[in-house]
């Protein structure tokens, strides 16, 4: 896949290393977050979230305040690089001190190609979903060009920030609970969680669609560019879809509690041939 992107000249080939390492840690950064969720440790796996998505761009957007020479596509990509080592490195070592007479053994390669064959619906639902948040992209630029994909993107961004808050201040905390009670086929007690997660996603939306539409106008004043202003209606679509999304985690987390993996895959390929 990487090398259709560069080939189709869809990402410049001296960026060719930086991407695929780039890819690496993110895989890396999102599994340790999961099995920081699973093992009970919500707090830890926020906090790294946080290192991952929002510490490294205010260290970025600083830098490149402070010094223009570096606002480049490269250095924003180093940038994202720390952010990833150190989204791994904080929680690997506060795990790593409360873990006595660790030593590695032998693999267990049953156990390995067991676990593969159970992570490949969740490989290819994640796929076709990240296809969609990055076709979108490619197809804004081919239609309405560079200036309004910029607009977009900006928007987009701002949006982004609802499900990505949800799931560090929401989900993370209820998966544990939530798939413990599943695993244990205490029905009655997972179907009352739910609805007290639904009620908590529902307020969470809200008030976090209000503060992106409050961060959203402060942000358009802030950079005073007449694009963006031309197209703050897209801001209103963004929310939308993207509200919409984090809303579908309530069922994701249903589906993914009860074992049902494979559902979430065929929704996630539904969702990209409808797209």
């Amino acid at each position: 896949s990487y090398f259709l992107l560069f080939s189709f000249g869809l990402l410049p080939w001296p960026l060719v290393y930086i991407v695929i390492c780039l890819s690496v840690l993110e895989h890396l950064a999102t599994e340790l977050y999961r099995m920081l969720i699973i093992v009970g440790r919500p707090v830890l796996a926020s906090f790294s979230l946080f290192l991952r998505l929002g510490f490294w761009p205010l260290i970025a957007a600083g830098a490149m305040w402070l010094v223009p020479e570096m606002r480049v596509l490269s250095n924003i990509l180093y940038f994202w690089i720390f952010g990833a080592i150190l989204s791994i490195a904080v929680p690997a070592f506060v795990i790593a001190k409360q873990i006595t007479g660790f030593s590695f053994g032998a693999l267990n390669w049953d156990w390995i190609k067991t676990g593969l064959k159970i992570t490949l619906p969740f490989l290819v639902g994640t796929l076709c979903l990240r296809a969609i948040q990055t076709l979108d992209r490619y197809i804004m630029h081919d239609l309405v060009g560079a200036d309004i994909l910029g607009a977009f993107v900006f928007f987009a961004s701002l949006a982004g920030l609802i499900p990505a808050m949800l799931q560090a201040g929401v989900y993370a905390f209820a998966v544990p609970n939530r798939l413990s009670l599943a695993h244990e086929n205490d029905l009655d007690a997972f179907r009352n969680r739910m609805r007290t997660l639904r009620t908590e996603i529902s307020v969470s939306v809200f008030l976090l669609t209000i503060s992106v539409l409050v961060c959203a106008g402060l942000a358009t004043w802030f950079v005073d560019n007449p694009i963006y202003r031309a197209n703050y209606g897209l801001l209103y679509f963004v929310i939308g879809a993207n509200g919409l999304f984090a809303a579908s985690m309530y069922f994701h987390l249903g589906l993914y509690a009860m074992r049902q993996d494979r559902v979430l895959a065929v929704s996630h390929v539904c969702a990209l041939l409808a797209f």
